[in-house]
């Protein structure tokens, strides 16, 4: 983070005020609040995890004293703050790309990208740095971003089996495959989710969620109806570090589905 500017990366990406129109006032949002109290953390900006849980930063700040620490010692306390969090993630693998998972975690698009590119800092400014974070956002949802820095995961360990062997058939070599289940213990701060004051949603999703639409999935003989929010899917940013998988599994499913219906 310290190696570009989070002013003007706030600046590009988060709005401080909401103009006004009409009779309505001028709205201070939140990151305007953050950006105006506490200029000497702008390089938090820069942070999507941070970004994704600035209320609650702002709400841990008013017990500590900012002054005293630079952004990355503030960082590493709000961190220990939130605690860990339980997430699963369902993929096909190989026996040679699990032993990888164990010993090196699991990689996004974008850091595969980077170990192989001729210049790694300029292929994160092309594909990280230059993009706004909620169309990069909308790429991934729809599968459209080979170079996405974003990693899937779920609270609800049936979703992830569900939608992992969906989408798993259709990976690269997947005959050759078996599907795994991972179970992994991340710091919340780390957990990227859809907010109407960082990473909007969506269109097609954003219209689901609000009219309600519910994710239905079954495995085996477990049906589950999930509604669209953060504990269906959120997203790790650039990768899950091996230290944090605490289980990877090969669980008996005979079927599975999911889909915006009931399923039959």
């Amino acid at each position: 983070m310290g190696c570009y500017s989070g002013q003007s990366y706030g600046a590009a990406n988060w709005s401080k005020r909401i103009g006004a129109w009409g009779d309505a006032p001028e709205i201070v949002t939140v990151h305007g609040i953050f950006a105006d109290k506490y200029p000497q953390l702008s390089q938090l900006n820069l942070d999507l995890g941070v970004m994704t849980h600035l209320p609650e930063l702002l709400e841990f700040l008013q017990t500590e004293d900012a002054n005293t620490y630079d952004y990355l010692s503030v960082r590493a306390r709000f961190k220990q703050h939130l605690g860990n969090r339980i997430v699963w993630r369902g993929t096909m693998l190989t026996d040679a790309e699990a032993a990888s998972v164990r010993n090196e975690g699991v990689a996004s698009n974008l850091l595969n990208g980077v170990r192989q590119a001729e210049s790694a800092i300029q292929y994160v400014e092309d594909a990280l740095l230059s993009a706004y974070c909620s169309e990069l956002a909308e790429l991934h949802f729809h599968g459209e971003n080979p170079a996405s820095p974003f990693v899937s995961v779920s609270y609800h360990e049936d979703v992830a089996i569900a939608v992992g062997r969906h989408f798993g058939k259709f990976s690269p070599g997947a005959k050759q495959k078996q599907f795994h289940v991972l179970k992994m213990s991340v710091p919340e701060i780390d957990l990227i989710h859809y907010t109407d004051h960082a990473i909007r949603a969506p269109s097609k999703l954003k219209s689901m969620m609000e009219r309600g639409a519910m994710l239905y999935v079954a495995v085996d003989d477990r049906v589950s109806a999930h509604p669209w929010d953060r504990e269906v899917e959120s997203f790790l940013l650039y990768k899950a570090d091996a230290a944090e998988i605490v289980d990877i599994s090969r669980p008996a499913v005979r079927e599975s589905s999911w889909n915006g219906n009931v399923p039959r």
